[in-house]
């Protein structure tokens, strides 16, 4: 039976764990003939959802010759349908992802692959949150193909941007504030942003390639971060830095 969007919100603002909260997101997801459903947190906070595996992700109702080819082959790598979330913003059906973008011939083998276990169509989005803390998820129509509704697609968006907002209301934030960056370190990044090295950033702003590789390292620890590109767009996600 078709679960009501207002009695998931409840679902979702009554969960006192993440467990609590997938469960209830997953029956929402049975509810609207939803069998294979894929959660990835995405950007500098995704370690605090690692799993006993080492993975910020979960999977339900995926073929277990999906969830080997996922693993095994590193899809997570190389699968159309993160990037593409985040470039276009808005939900997206799997079956026009050849149309939507240019594909790599792994992302393409990832489409191929996916089919040849099952895995056709399905419905792909983004969720957001506050300091960068976004989601990917991905939600697998299974065997029988589909046409859903503009209507339907949107509830199952705004559901899942609810539920995206009570996990990270479970999952504390532990970076440090990102306002609290020094003028200093700021400087530096802007100039990270635009692709400098450390050497190169030292000769802009005259001081020693030492003192660059520490305002960086402390960058890094603020942002919560290991790389550079990571680091970068952090900073431009959080509106700490202009792209241009």
């Amino acid at each position: 039976m078709r679960e009501p969007i207002g009695h998931f919100l409840d679902a979702c603002a009554g969960a006192q764990s993440v467990g609590h909260l997938w469960r209830a997101a997953l029956r929402f997801a049975a509810s609207r003939d939803v069998p294979f459903v894929h959660y990835r947190a995405v950007g500098g906070w995704a370690d605090a959802l690692l799993n006993r595996r080492g993975h910020a992700h979960r999977n339900h109702g995926y073929p277990r010759a999906w969830a080997i080819a996922f693993y095994r082959n590193r899809w997570d790598r190389d699968d159309p349908s993160v990037p593409l979330a985040t470039a276009l913003g808005r939900p997206f059906l799997w079956r026009d992802i050849p149309a939507l973008t240019d594909l790599t011939r792994a992302q393409r083998a990832v489409i191929e692959g996916a089919a040849a276990v099952g895995v056709r169509d399905g419905l792909s989005f983004r969720v957001h949150g506050p300091r960068g803390r976004h989601g990917y998820v991905g939600l697998g129509f299974g065997a029988e193909p589909r046409q859903p509704e503009p209507g339907e697609i949107f509830e199952i968006y705004a559901a899942a941007q609810m539920a995206h907002l009570r996990l990270l209301e479970l999952v504390p934030d532990t970076r440090e504030p990102l306002g609290d960056l020094s003028a200093r370190e700021r400087e530096v990044l802007q100039w990270l942003v635009r692709g400098l090295s450390n050497a190169a950033i030292a000769r802009e702003i005259g001081v020693s390639a030492h003192t660059v590789d520490t305002l960086v390292r402390r960058i890094f620890a603020k942002l919560g971060v290991r790389d550079r590109t990571t680091a970068a767009v952090r900073a431009v996600e959080a509106g700490l830095v202009r792209s241009g």
